[in-house]
């Protein structure tokens, strides 16, 4: 990974995020911090080329930072009063959020789809004859049967097949 440095104006005691890529030699937890936003974990991250800086998690078991990983990460110096503190933040990739987005939009779709074979499933069984929706409610095998017509139309509809 190449070193990005892209630097803009400092604003109100803050150097502007400096964006780096390099490999974490440590990633160690601080201690947890109850804020107005919120509950965050502050952790220190060590980078092999010497850098470090204090990252906020707002989970305990964060994975942002893994030693041993090399990543992109914002660098920043925050201050308060008359004390710097170093910040890291990680970046993500486009192509990353791309992914994201991209199995969040799929898992909704199948969602959907399910959604609109259980309604199709019942109309599908209010179309059989009448006697045999009578022996198929008095039976223990009416959620099975449902059940199964659902998959079928749902495996149809998901992998393209036309009635």
């Amino acid at each position: 990974m190449q070193t990005n440095t892209m630097q803009a104006a400092p604003l109100n005691g803050a150097t502007a995020p400096v964006k780096l890529s390099g490999t974490v030699k440590e990633a160690s937890f601080i201690k947890e911090l109850n804020l107005s936003s919120g509950t965050f974990f502050k952790y220190r991250i060590a980078f092999e080329d010497g850098r470090e800086g204090e990252y906020l998690s707002r989970s305990q078991d964060q994975k942002a930072f893994v030693p041993g990983q090399s990543t992109y990460y914002e660098f920043s110096i925050q201050t308060f009063g008359d004390k710097s503190y170093p910040k890291v933040k990680p970046v993500r990739q486009a192509g990353e959020m791309q992914a994201y987005r991209y199995k969040l939009e799929v898992a909704k779709q199948k969602c959907i789809v399910r959604q609109a074979c259980q309604k199709t499933a019942c109309k599908v069984i209010s179309l059989f004859p009448q006697k045999e929706k009578e022996e198929l409610y008095n039976t223990k095998n009416f959620s099975q049967k449902y059940f199964e017509i659902v998959k079928m139309l749902e495996t149809n509809v998901l992998d393209g097949i036309e009635f």
